[in-house]
Formats: C-alpha cells, structure tokens, sequence
C-alpha cells in the first residue's frame, strides 16, 4: 500500500521543545560561560582580557539561541497552519459528505442512488474516474456504475471488470488498496482493449458487518498520488453506501413478502367464496337439466350454453388464483389438480412421460393449461365417463395434446350446429398458438379431443 501522504505532525513535541528552549537553555548557558569566566578565565588573563572576550561569547550564544528559538517558532507557525487547514477541509469534507448522504437517503430511483454515490466519490477526492460495482446475494456482479467516462469510451471498453487485478486485489483482501501507479504494481492485470489508461487508484470495499456489500473504485486523482485522508472519507463513504444498499435489500423483501401474502389473500378469498358459489349455481343448473322434459330443447340448450359459460368463469378465476401464487407447476401436478377440482381425480390418469411442455414459453404454458382444463370440464359436465386419459408428446418442432373419455359421446355435426361454448374455447386456444384442433366423437363411443401446435425455435 503506497503512502499516499503524510499526516500532519502532532504540536506535543513542539511544545515540549518550547519550554525547554525558553527557560532552561538561556539560563544553562549563560551559567556555564559564568562559570568558565571565574574558575579558568580570571586565574590566567586579566580582567581587560577575559571580559571583552566573555561578552562577545555572550553575544554569539544569545544570536543562535535567538535563531534557533525563531526558527523553531516559524516551524511551529506552519505546522499549525498545515493542521488547522487539513481539519478545515476534512470538515468541510465532512459537513459535504453528511449533507450529500441525507440527500441520497431521500432517493427513491436506486439506479439515481447509486450514480451519486460514484460522483460523490469523486467530488470528495477530485478523482476523474470512479466506479461503484454492487454485488448480488451470490457475491457476482447486480451493477456496475461508472462516473467520468463518456458514451464513447464507454462504447469502446470490450467488457466489464472481471475481478481481475487490483480490483481483484481488492475483492480478495477486503480492505481498501492505495496504488500511486497502477502499471507498476505486482497485481496489475493491465486494462481491457479500449478502456483509457490510468495511474492512481483507490479501493475500497463497502462492508456491512462482515458482509461485502459492493466495491468503490477511483482513478487519476487531479492532485496527485490518493492520501490516507482520501481512504478514510471514501472508506466512511462506502459504510454509508453498504447501509444504503443493505437496507434497499430488505425494503425490497418485505415488499415482496407483503405483495405474495396479499395475493395469497386474493386467492384464498377467491378460491373459497366465489369459485364456490359459482359451482354451486354450475350444479343446480345441471340438476334443472335433468328435470326438463327432452322436448324443451330450447330451454335445455339455453340452460346448457349457461352451464358452459359459467364453467368458463370459473376456470378463468381458478386459473387466476394460480396466477398468483407466480409459479408454474409440472404438467402431471397441474392435471392432477384440475381434475381435483372437478371432483374427478379418479377418473383420471396421465399417460405421458414427454417433459417437453418444460420448455414451452410462459404464453404457450398458459394457453395449454386453459385447453386442459376447458377439455376435463366438459368431461365432468357431459360424458359421464368412468375413465378419462391426458396424453401429450414433443418434439422440436411441435406440441401434441389429447383428452380421450370412454363417456356417452355425442354427434359432432349436432353439436357443431349448436355452438358448444366448451369446443369453442378449445379451438380457440388451439388458433391462439398458430395450431390445429381436432375432434373425434361418436354417440356411445366416447370423445377424444386433441390441439397441436408449433414451438417456436
């Protein structure tokens, strides 16, 4: 670690030489001359002899001792000058630095927040470069923020710090690094193709607890070499920095928390409340059915078509509470669970063992979910089956799905004429992925439905 520069000297030692210059040194000396004058001088020269030449002795020790005492005191005078300036800046430093941070503290846009702090940096320091890279919960690299580059330098660099170096140094030794030239030091890993050259440096890492939070980096201080004064503001700096940072963290995860238990709220609400009445209305709907006599085929279509639409809502609301529980379950657990919904768990079984449907985008895994349940609907509702099979296979390019019943089937033409909503919806999803549906039915023989479509590349 370079010295960077050198504290200003303590006053006690001066002050200690004042007192021992003022006091004890004149006196020490003019005793020591008196006593040369009387016990050697006056034995072997006259008094005309000794005293003129006793005098000016005199004389010359008082001139040094004068010069020295003033000299001194001029040194003295600068040094205090030195301090009282250096504590003058260091609390200008200070006041900037606490009124900079309450003003970051007020942020809310953290991109904002983290670019003030590189500039702040390098205002306190006069660095013409500056960087702040903010670590993920893994310890790699969430941002890189950088301050005194332009666009075009920024354009040319050919990729990002990779902890190489004395940013490495650094990272490894979790504590801040002074470098007065960066080429001629032993961990100097050189700049990528494009990046500007530069001398000084200083590191710092941004810890809290014992915890490294993110990494600050300067280079090319206008003044000169980084000082030990330069280290101790931006390492306070980079403390504040990690406080900030942590404390973002976890305002961000208890957002988080609040926005998954209100959504769990939403569900369990909807799910118990409105889904359920909902498929109380589906069941007297299905009962009234049966009490009306087969030549109202008017009504009976009318209360049928109603049966269906309800059913739709109410899938559309089931398959929103899954929506917010934001996670997409295996294909076997999401059948398993539609068909618990219906109250034909029983009936039915998976017979696939292609994991394609993993791949699939979120739209697509969406549109495939809707189609299932919307096929095992009309299961439940009209083919009184006592077996039912989900099978579905993959390759590169395509998705093939089908629902096959052992149920009572039903004429095809006639229930085209009449506009099922069920196999509407089914042919829909099936047109909303750019793919094809297919129908195969017969009274007494049961129904397969089945959707294929592309998977984009």
């Amino acid at each position: 670690m370079a010295a960077g520069g050198a504290r200003p000297p303590s006053l006690a030692p001066l002050t200690r030489a004042g007192y021992w210059l003022a006091y004890i040194g004149p006196a020490a000396a003019l005793s020591a001359l008196a006593a040369i004058d009387r016990g050697l001088l006056s034995r072997r020269w006259p008094a005309s002899v000794t005293d003129p030449w006793v005098f000016g002795v005199a004389v010359v020790l008082t001139l040094a001792y004068s010069h020295v005492f003033l000299r001194r005191i001029k040194v003295v005078s600068a040094e205090s000058a030195t301090l009282l300036k250096t504590t003058e800046e260091q609390r200008d430093r200070l006041r900037f630095l606490h009124e900079a941070m309450a003003t970051i503290a007020g942020e809310r846009d953290w991109e904002v927040i983290l670019r003030r702090v590189v500039e702040l940096s390098c205002e306190l320091t006069g660095a013409r470069y500056g960087a702040l890279a903010v670590l993920d919960d893994d310890g790699g690299l969430a941002r890189f923020i950088t301050s005194g580059l332009t666009d075009d330098e920024k354009a040319a660099i050919a990729h990002l710090p990779r902890g190489e170096g004395l940013l490495g140094e650094v990272i490894q030794m979790r504590q801040a690094l002074r470098v007065d030239d960066i080429s001629r030091h032993p961990s100097s890993a050189g700049f990528p193709p494009g990046h500007p050259p530069m001398t000084t440096f200083l590191g710092v890492p941004a810890l809290f607890g014992d915890q490294v939070v993110a990494h600050l980096y300067l280079t090319d201080k206008a003044a000169g070499p980084f000082s030990a004064d330069d280290e101790d503001i931006v390492s306070l700096l980079a403390a504040q920095t990690a406080a900030l940072v942590t404390n973002a963290r976890l305002n961000r995860q208890v957002e988080r928390l609040a926005v998954v238990e209100e959504r769990q709220r939403i569900g369990m609400d909807l799910h118990d409340g409105t889904i359920q009445s909902l498929y109380g209305v589906t069941l007297a709907i299905d009962t009234l059915l049966t009490q009306i006599p087969k030549e109202e085929l008017h009504i009976r279509r009318v209360l049928d078509d109603l049966g269906d639409r309800l059913s739709r809502i109410t899938n559309d609301i089931r398959h929103y509470v899954f929506d917010l529980r934001q996670e997409r379950e295996d294909l076997p657990a999401t059948v398993t669970r539609i068909a618990k919904e219906l109250g034909i768990e029983t009936l039915v079984r998976v017979e696939a063992a292609d994991a394609g449907y993993r791949t699939l985008s979120d739209i697509a895994a969406e549109q495939l979910e809707g189609w299932i349940r919307e096929a095992l609907t009309n299961v439940a509702r009209h083919a009184h089956a006592s077996s039912v099979r989900v099978m579905w296979r993959s390759d590169a390019e395509q998705f093939r799905v089908s629902v096959e019943d052992n149920g009572v089937g039903f004429e095809r033409d006639q229930a085209e004429r009449i506009g099922h909503y069920g196999l509407k919806d089914l042919r829909e999803r099936a047109r909303s992925l750019g793919g094809r549906f297919d129908l195969d039915s017969a009274p007494g023989k049961g129904t397969e439905v089945t959707m294929v479509f592309p998977i984009p590349p």
